[in-house]
């Protein structure tokens, strides 16, 4: 069974979509290159690598930092207490799991 990259509520399009904002240079080197085949006559196939390859990236570095952030946040269990001089009995929170600080 396939296993989603991120859940349906993530924003996964939404990150895409700024993502490829972020990286427009890479759509701006296409617009130049297309530019270039209206007024020098260059063939169009530089521009639809360079829009492919802008998509591509993007694409592939929304992915995974969906799947880094969806699927990195998992609890860590408690420790026990084994400190023999305490006289608290109770299992501390793991080491960054503090939520009372």
């Amino acid at each position: 069974m396939l296993r989603r990259i991120a859940p349906p509520d993530s924003g996964f399009i939404l990150s895409l979509l700024l993502n490829m904002v972020f990286r427009f240079e890479w759509a701006a080197a296409a617009l130049i290159l297309l530019i270039l085949h209206f007024v020098l006559d260059w063939p169009l196939f530089p521009v639809w690598l360079c829009l492919a390859a802008w998509i591509l990236h993007s694409l592939l570095v929304t992915i995974l930092l969906t799947a880094v952030t969806c699927h990195g946040n998992e609890e860590t269990p408690p420790l026990p207490n084994k400190n023999p001089y305490s006289k608290k009995t109770g299992d501390f929170p793991a080491k960054g799991n503090r939520s009372d600080f």
